[in-house]
């Protein structure tokens, strides 16, 4: 593999956190290419020699080239858009004894969970937001630190070392704000998509492992934190 397939990988996946991100990059590469847009709802014209693509729920793409002439054969290239990773639950924040606030997540895919702890993590994902014309999706990805799962302090649990079955609703929840900011998340998330949080309907959030960045701001999150 070449170093620019490489590097052209590696950037893809940087712009690429949720399945509706890896979408939008790829619907992006596309028009560069000169492909077209087709609508599930509308007939299609297709013409020979032409390069086309539709999209649903912003989560799948499928993209096709017409043969210029007499096709002899056709091949097939398939691949997940997703991947493992936390999904953000609705009205996920928790109080926890007005310590400090953790996020209410569900395991989406074949995770590792061991894989998780301790490390900075960001939120991507997709507002659904009311609009004067309607409904539309709005991408989002806060490209920052947010989160952490941290992981329990061995002097707590001596044995962890000899297997430790994880309880996801109970291991695995990240830990997002200060105590006294409940509340705070919606608003958050509106303001890195840059709308409106009355305007926020719905949303599609995951926790993604973010790389960690050479010049640290903080953040709400004391990132050094273990449970206890």
């Amino acid at each position: 593999m070449s170093q620019n397939t490489v590097k052209e990988l590696f950037s893809f996946i940087e712009q690429s956190p949720t399945c509706f991100h890896a979408v939008d990059t790829m619907e992006k590469a596309l028009k560069k290419e000169g492909y077209e847009q087709l609508y599930e709802g509308e007939k299609w014209q297709l013409m020979s020699g032409g390069k086309y693509y539709a999209i649903r729920g912003g989560a799948s793409l499928i993209a096709f080239r017409m043969p210029s002439k007499e096709a002899v054969g056709f091949q097939i290239m398939s691949s997940h858009s997703d991947s493992p990773m936390f999904k953000i639950k609705q009205n996920p924040e928790i109080d926890v004894e007005g310590h400090y606030v953790k996020l209410n997540v569900e395991k989406y895919g074949g995770l590792i969970n061991g894989a998780w702890f301790d490390r900075p993590l960001s939120i991507a994902g997709r507002l659904v937001v009311k609009t004067e014309t309607g409904v539309k999706s709005v991408l989002l990805d806060a490209k920052r630190d947010l989160c952490m799962i941290p992981n329990l302090a061995i002097h707590l649990d001596h044995d962890r070392n000899k297997g430790y079955t994880y309880e996801n609703q109970k291991d695995m929840l990240p830990i997002y704000a200060e105590k006294g900011t409940t509340g705070d998340f919606l608003k958050d998330m509106a303001g890195y998509a840059k709308v409106s949080d009355s305007d926020v309907l719905d949303y599609d959030l995951f926790v993604y492992n973010k790389k960690i960045q050479k010049k640290h701001k903080a953040t709400k999150t004391n990132l050094i934190l273990h449970r206890s």
